[in-house]
Parts: structure tokens; C-alpha cells; sequence
């Protein structure tokens, strides 16, 4: 009888996300962004074949800011390899690193993320009048807004008059006199 035991050997392990580049649109509208980091396990078999494994989080699994003074930009979701920008957060950065553990083995993933400032709502007028006429609903003239913001953050460029209207609330009140 032959008996042919087959081991693996752990090699190392390579943690990603498909999005490392984020906005804080929290802080304009509250909805966080969360973005998850797989991580992939390379073993050895006893043939010298390589196999990878895609693990989300298990009990194995752990990440930690590598700068917990980034805690203002970035949070890690307790006990997952998630990582989410939100409202509390108060500025942007070009390197913030999160470290990805499991077992031994740990891997940094880097994010950069931008932050709104400078919030301006623009109007293609500055007045709009009612419109008189026979209906019984007072009806006003219209006009085009859209709200701009500057992107930064530490080690970040400047820039300026980004279209952030997707990522806004906007409403008006039913006032005589509407207004934003």
C-alpha cells in the first residue's frame, strides 16, 4: 500500500480593492462609501503548484490603519476587511494605508481620498419672477443650478469648480418667495 500525504504551504497573501480612489460625497448628502478589500492566499502544494484562494473575512482575517492619526479620513468597519468614508470624517489624503492581515502574513492597500470644500451653488440666473397669467397655480420662471465644490486633501492637488450636483440634496420651500 502506498499512502501519499499532500500538504500545502502558505507563500504569502496579496490583498486589493477595485476602487482605491475615493470622494467623501458623505459629507454632503450622508450616504457612506464603503469599499471592500478580498484578499487572495498563494499556497504551494507538494508538486510545487501554485493555488490561490479569495477570502472576504474570516476569523483569520484583520486590517488597522498604518497611521492611526488617518482615523479623521479613513475608518476600517469593526471586524471585516471594509474600509468607509462618512460624515464625521474632516479632511482628504493622498496615502492612506490600510494593512490587510491573515495568519502571518500582512499586505498594505493604499487609498487616496479627496475631500469637498469651498461648496457653491451656482445659478444660470439670479432672480426668478412669477409668471402671471390664467391659471389658478402661481407658476415662476425657471432656472439651471448646479453645485461646485473643490477637491483636496494632504499631499493632494487642488482642484477646483468639480460638478457635485449628483451627490447633493437640494430642495425649496413653498414659500411666497422660494428659496433654496
Amino acid at each position: 500500500i502506498n499512502l501519499i500525504i499532500r500538504t500545502s504551504s502558505l507563500i504569502g497573501i496579496y490583498a486589493y480593492t477595485n476602487l482605491n480612489e475615493m470622494i467623501n460625497v458623505a459629507v454632503l448628502n450622508t450616504l457612506n462609501s464603503v469599499q471592500e478589500m478580498p484578499i487572495i492566499v498563494y499556497s504551494l502544494d507538494d508538486k510545487f503548484s501554485s493555488t490561490d484562494t479569495i477570502i472576504t473575512s474570516s476569523g483569520s482575517t484583520s486590517c488597522s490603519l498604518l497611521n492611526s492619526e488617518q482615523s479623521n479620513i479613513i475608518q476600517i468597519i469593526s471586524n471585516t476587511c471594509r474600509v468607509t468614508v462618512n460624515s464625521t470624517h474632516s479632511s482628504g489624503s493622498s496615502n492612506v494605508t490600510v494593512i490587510v492581515n491573515y495568519l502571518t502574513y500582512n499586505f498594505p492597500v493604499t487609498f487616496r481620498v479627496w475631500y469637498p470644500s469651498n461648496i457653491q451653488i451656482n445659478l444660470s440666473r439670479n432672480s426668478i419672477y412669477q409668471i402671471y397669467g390664467s391659471s389658478c397655480n402661481p407658476k415662476y420662471q425657471n432656472c439651471d443650478l448646479y453645485v461646485s465644490a473643490t477637491l483636496s486633501g494632504n499631499s493632494l492637488p487642488i482642484i477646483t469648480n468639480i460638478d457635485i450636483t449628483d451627490f447633493v440634496n437640494l430642495a425649496t420651500n413653498s414659500a411666497p418667495n422660494p428659496a433654496l
